[in-house]
């Protein structure tokens, strides 16, 4: 149309972008006159006031000075971020507290009197004995009064003394929660970063011929449970081909060796509870994986991943990967109690040093201090690993920061 005319064209298209500026400053102006309009900027992540009279001029758009002195007082706050980091630590605190009074009550509830552990047939404790233990051990007075002495101690960081053993509680824990620690942490780890990148690859190749076994294998390690899985690799492993111990920690009189050996000699009697536990908690982590990833490749940014032709490995590392990342790491978090659990139960089996031994005793002696310290424990390690993913997650996922 514009042929001898092109010059005119040419003038027309140029002065185009001028009228459509012109336009909207007109219509920007229009709504300043009607009401007020709350603009977010985007760079800083606070809400303005833009139609504030103090900022209207004959139809010009307010600066960015004038703006950011309208900054409303919730942007001058925390971030979304922040408060979601202030609530988590707020709900933690008081699932803390609560956690404390209902491990003071469990002990008191089960039936038996915790003195009978100085009882034997040739021990016969008196009255007068009796209420002298029970005031050594803080067992005198009502529920309340017990309650605020239980409380006192562990503000002082005292988790008492044993009443089948007579030893601080706190040396008691910190000989056995290592152990507990380097069996739970490493199978959780292993079961994790295994389950991770089985699952993404087998939900890439899902109804493939591979896909099938693992879903059958991962199937049955989840129904089974940890003492059956850890009996049979006793019998298997160290019974019938004799390449692990069977039992304990280290081998007596190992503490007389050089360090490499100890090292290897911890390592060695680590293999098959390590192994039970990984395998009972891989199951339900690779299924988990599996279905969180089949989900993410249903989505747009997916089938945009492909049209663009980006690599198979880039889509599935970088697109499939990462966004199941997040929830899989929500749902790790909670599984930490689970694995814990799975821990005592292992430890039961192959006779491992650690808190699960001395809960198990504890509970039948009726020792009310020890069991309380290992529930407490436990339970802290539970929460704060929990909240440690929740605070990690506020920073891979970028739905917090626009809450």
């Amino acid at each position: 149309m514009c042929g001898a005319t092109s010059g005119t064209c040419e003038g027309r298209w140029a002065t185009a972008p001028l009228l459509l500026i012109v336009l909207r400053r007109g219509a920007i102006s229009e709504k300043l006159e009607r009401k007020p309009v709350m603009s977010e900027s985007r760079s800083s992540q606070t809400r303005v006031l833009v139609g504030s009279p103090s900022l209207k001029s004959e139809g010009s758009v307010p600066t960015g000075d004038s703006m950011a002195s309208l900054v409303s007082p919730g942007a001058s706050g925390r971030s979304p971020r922040g408060r979601h980091r202030a609530r988590l630590l707020g709900s933690y605190l008081v699932t803390v507290y609560i956690l404390v009074t209902v491990i003071f009550v469990l002990p008191r509830a089960l039936p038996g009197d915790p003195l009978n552990a100085f009882i034997d047939e040739y021990t016969v404790l008196t009255p007068e004995a009796r209420v002298e233990l029970a005031k050594v051990h803080g067992l005198d007075g009502s529920l309340a009064e017990q309650y605020a002495r239980y409380v006192g101690r562990l503000a002082r960081g005292d988790l008492g003394q044993s009443i089948s053993s007579s030893q601080p509680v706190t040396r008691l824990m910190g000989t056995n929660l290592p152990w507990t620690l380097l069996l739970v942490g490493t199978a959780l780890m292993l079961a994790s970063v295994i389950g991770f990148r089985v699952g993404v690859t087998s939900a890439w190749q899902r109804g493939a011929s591979r896909d099938r076994v693992l879903q059958v294998l991962s199937t049955g390690l989840r129904a089974m449970p940890e003492y059956a899985l850890g009996t049979m690799l006793v019998i298997a492993l160290g019974v019938v081909v004799q390449l692990f111990p069977v039992s304990g920690g280290v081998t007596p009189f190992t503490e007389f060796r050089p360090l490499a050996y100890r090292l290897f000699d911890v390592l060695w009697h680590l293999v098959l509870p390590l192994t039970t536990l990984t395998l009972g908690l891989l199951g339900a982590k690779y299924l988990m994986v599996r279905n969180l990833t089949i989900g993410v490749l249903g989505q747009d940014y997916m089938l945009l991943a492909r049209a663009k032709g980006l690599p198979e490995q880039r889509q599935k590392r970088r697109h499939a990967g990462r966004n199941a990342l997040v929830p899989y790491l929500n749902m790790v978090g909670v599984q930490v109690g689970i694995a814990v659990g799975g821990g005592i139960f292992v430890q039961e089996v192959f006779g491992y040093p650690g808190i699960g031994g001395v809960m198990v005793s504890a509970v039948n002696s009726r020792d009310y201090p020890v069991i309380e310290a290992c529930f407490l424990v436990l339970s802290l390690l539970v929460l704060t690993t929990n909240l440690l993913v929740d605070l990690v997650g506020t920073y891979l996922d970028p739905r917090v920061q626009s809450e």
